[in-house]
């Protein structure tokens, strides 16, 4: 496979600083140059001109606004293994007051994103810095895209990283995209579109995201610009997941976009959920929409699985709207199961219902048990 190719070098006058740190070199760029891909094309060639043809690093750092307690990277519940951060490493300094995931007790480790409100985002938002790294292995190849907190260890494996400083949002997105239309593995494709996901939400990202989705690649990196499209939390996300959901041809896609508009905070996306749940394409896209309505747990939710439970639907479909129900919080679906197994007028629904109300601890289901069988 060939190794990337990138704009023609110019020549950079800078001076670069050589760090020995526990993971290896580091050569950090000293420049005035702010075109990243020039940047970009001179670490290349600092790589070449070494003889780096067996594994070396090339990174820069993208600033984001994060919940204060929410982390991007890998972390260890032993501290031993979360020395040195990648800061520590590349400028010789600690940041301060991020310890990094709150985990649970005894051995555990984390890798990927971690927010310590349970998905609430009730902490405020805070300026952090995000490092995107690439590794590139035997022949130049590229091999690995690895995105973390500069305040949190990235194992670097004795590598020598090429360190070329800060990018603007757009700039990182739009050398990412390069990078994506070359000949790159699978598996790094996957792992652009997450670095895409988290590197900003504007029009460059989404942009970037439908043509993944929408585009001729491998089912399992569609789904992921699918599920990174929820987390954007946009308007036009919400619109392309609908569509995708109601149209593609995969099964697959078709539940990932279903699950990427659950993760969303927009009405819109609720409302979007509701129309799948009542007129999806086929069974298994409204059971996944009722699902979720049922996660969510909004008034109008409840209400469509309510209403769809208690229609004379398919079977299937009922059931899956009984089982949202049972799942509601603070036993919210109480009352809507118990219209259906008291007056549902197919019996095998009648019954599905009946067993989901004995699974409650709620007083009202006892009631209504009792009700049932002494009638």
């Amino acid at each position: 496979m060939k190794s990337i190719k990138f704009i023609s070098m110019m020549w950079l006058c800078v001076v670069t600083f050589f760090i020995q740190s526990s993971g290896g070199t580091i050569i950090r760029y000293s420049g005035g140059e702010q075109n990243l891909s020039r940047r970009w094309s001179w670490a290349i060639q600092q790589a070449a001109e070494k003889g780096w043809t067996k594994g070396h690093w090339i990174g820069f750092s993208i600033q984001r606004m994060m919940p204060e307690n929410s982390f991007i990277g890998s972390w260890s519940s032993n501290p031993a293994d979360n020395k040195p951060s990648l800061a520590e490493c590349i400028y010789g300094i600690k940041i301060n007051g991020e310890v990094g995931p709150h985990g649970p007790s005894g051995e555990s480790t984390f890798e990927g994103y971690s927010n310590d409100d349970d998905g609430n985002n009730q902490s405020p938002k805070v300026l952090k810095e995000i490092g995107i790294l690439f590794h590139f292995g035997d022949g130049a190849e590229l091999s690995k895209v690895v995105v973390s907190n500069l305040s949190l260890r990235v194992d670097l494996h004795d590598d020598p990283l090429i360190w070329v400083n800060t990018a603007s949002d757009s700039k990182c997105i739009s050398l990412l995209q390069q990078i994506y239309s070359g000949k790159i593995l699978f598996e790094v494709q996957k792992q652009i579109v997450g670095a895409v996901g988290m590197a900003g939400s504007g029009n460059l990202a989404f942009s970037f995201l439908k043509d993944v989705l929408t585009g001729n690649d491998q089912i399992t990196v569609r789904k992921d610009a699918a599920f990174w499209l929820g987390q954007q939390n946009t308007i036009d996300g919400v619109r392309l997941l609908r569509l995708t959901a109601k149209e593609d041809p995969s099964k697959e896609m078709k539940e990932e976009s279903v699950f990427g508009l659950s993760q969303m905070t927009l009405t819109e996306a609720t409302d979007a959920l509701i129309e799948l749940a009542r007129t999806g394409s086929d069974i298994e896209t409204r059971k996944k929409a009722m699902f979720w309505l049922g996660q969510k747990a909004s008034e109008k939710g409840i209400k469509t699985l309510g209403e769809i439970a208690n229609t004379n639907d398919d079977v299937e479909i009922q059931k899956g709207a009984i089982f949202a129900l049972s799942e509601l919080p603070d036993n919210q679906g109480v009352e809507p199961l118990i219209k259906v197994a008291k007056t549902h007028p197919n019996s095998a629904v009648r019954k599905n219902a009946i067993f989901w109300l004995s699974q409650s601890d709620d007083k009202r289901a006892l009631d209504a048990l009792i009700e049932i069988v002494t009638k």
